[in-house]
């Protein structure tokens, strides 16, 4: 029989593992598992605050590298109305990533993680 166990997290997502596999699911016959329940009071890495906000600053960066290697090769041909246009687009970027950090919240001590006894 396989054993697998389900994990509920804070934010209510849920994940699961297979902790013993029978070899059953190549048979006919499908496989009853035995599952185990559990509670973790934590955040998946999705709605983790500050995974969240790294990957906000990596969208930031990235962006902003772009818009930057653009701008200077407007600047190169001396092109000022595309100069301007990358202005208006690195603004905009920084705008974005305000109100997106914004979203997710002020930066607070994160608490420690708690793992409940298996039910």
């Amino acid at each position: 029989m396989c054993t697998r166990i389900k994990t509920t997290m804070a934010c209510g997502h849920t994940f699961t593992n297979y902790a013993t596999t029978c070899g059953m699911a190549t048979n006919s016959r499908p496989c009853t598992p035995n599952v185990k329940f559990q509670h973790l009071n934590d955040t998946c890495a999705a709605c983790d605050p500050a995974a969240r906000r790294r990957r906000v600053r990596q969208d930031y960066e990235s962006r902003h590298a772009e818009l930057m290697a653009e701008y200077m090769a407007a600047k190169q041909t001396g092109d000022g109305a595309a100069m301007a246009r990358v202005e208006l687009l690195v603004m905009e970027n920084s705008m974005t990533t305000m109100e997106r950090n914004f979203e997710i919240g002020m930066h607070c001590q994160e608490e420690d993680v708690m793992w409940w006894e298996m039910i």
